[in-house]
């Protein structure tokens, strides 16, 4: 009877920890940006690095897809148009985009793929266009601007 005491307490201790453990990966993962979550190791990325670039590109892509339209109008589709790597300090990602609301056949837009720790990632970047109808550049980038946006869109143009 001691003994099942013993192995019944050590199984639940077991199953404690695992459990407590996976509660941590996954919390870990759930702290991650996208940029990360998307990235690619570097061993693996100087392997191939146009079909690493062109992965990393897509995959995130794919998951601002699956945002809707959390961050603004939502994307419905892109397309990588070119993949500069001469630069393995800065390989540039062009990509053509488009969105909800009718905003399709918009100009492609660099994206930056740079080594961030042990892997390669998207640089995140919010680009504005010129949607003013009666400017002269209408349809163009007017600016695209590294890092985050708060809650109120404050990019000077």
């Amino acid at each position: 009877m001691f003994r099942k005491s013993n192995f019944a307490t050590l199984l639940v201790a077991v199953s404690i920890f695992t459990v407590t453990s996976l509660g941590i990966v996954n919390a870990q993962s759930e702290n991650e940006t996208l940029e990360e979550k998307t990235g690619v190791p570097i061993n693996k990325f100087v392997k191939n690095p146009v079909e690493a670039a062109n992965q990393i590109a897509t995959n995130y892509f794919e998951a601002i897809k699956q945002e809707k339209d959390k961050n603004g109008a939502a994307l419905t589709k892109f397309e990588i148009v070119n993949t500069d790597v001469s630069n393995p300090e800065d390989i540039i990602v062009s990509v053509n985009t488009s969105y909800e609301d009718g905003l399709s056949n918009l100009p492609s837009v660099d994206y930056h793929i740079m080594k961030n720790g042990d892997s390669y990632q998207i640089k995140k970047q919010i680009c504005v266009f010129d949607m003013d109808i009666n400017s002269p550049t209408y349809r163009t980038v007017k600016v695209c601007k590294f890092g985050e946006i708060g809650d109120a869109l404050s990019i000077t143009l």
